[in-house]
């Protein structure tokens, strides 16, 4: 559980902007070995999975973060999961595994459709999928967390809420919930001392 408890992770992300990927297998040192061309935090390692705060993916370029978590998993040749909220309305992610692209998923389509067009269910999302590439086992809360729609008389009001959920079912870093580079840089980690992350540079030509 998040320091504080779900009352205050809801506060501090109301309309939050955020995207982080997650990576199952390689360490924080390697990692840090391997990202001298970003600009990036890269998180402890725990239970083999290690978060990354892009600052170029934080403008949630969709073709950014794409291109960021292909690359990630082709190099690393492990399973690569980069996620978003937009504006607390809409999670969305893209897995990738060994640089293939195998799964995508948004949350709530209305945040990214034209006026008029309403979609009901959350697009895309593979419980399997996700749940082989971190190594556990698909369950009611994963299905949940990945199937209940989006909207004011649902337990995702909220889309960290999911969030905290899918990171909950996969077992994932709880640190990780409603976090990206922008709160790192003003040091709202919660649960974590922030001198146990590394950051990187890019070097200056």
């Amino acid at each position: 559980m998040l320091a504080g408890g779900e009352n205050r992770t809801s506060a501090r992300r109301m309309g939050t902007f955020f995207v982080n990927t997650t990576l199952y297998g390689p360490s924080q040192r390697e990692l840090a070995v391997g990202l001298t061309d970003r600009s990036a935090v890269i998180s402890p390692t725990v239970r083999g999975c290690t978060v990354i705060l892009d600052e170029a993916c934080e403008t949630r370029s969709q073709e950014e973060i794409i291109s960021f978590s292909a690359v990630l998993s082709y190099r690393f040749r492990c399973p690569v999961l980069s996620l978003g909220v937009h504006d607390d309305d809409a999670l969305f992610y893209w897995l990738h595994r060994e640089g293939r692209f195998i799964d995508l998923y948004l949350s709530s389509a209305d945040a990214f459709v034209p006026p008029g067009v309403t979609l009901s269910e959350p697009m895309g999302g593979n419980a399997e999928l996700l749940a082989e590439a971190f190594g556990v086992a698909v369950t009611p809360e994963l299905d949940a967390a990945l199937r209940t729609p989006q909207g004011l008389d649902s337990k995702y009001v909220i889309e960290t809420h999911r969030h905290r959920d899918l990171v909950a079912a996969l077992d994932l870093p709880a640190f990780s919930v409603g976090l990206g580079y922008g709160h790192f840089q003003r040091g709202d980690v919660p649960g974590v001392p922030i001198s146990e992350f590394l950051t990187t540079t890019p070097a200056q030509s």
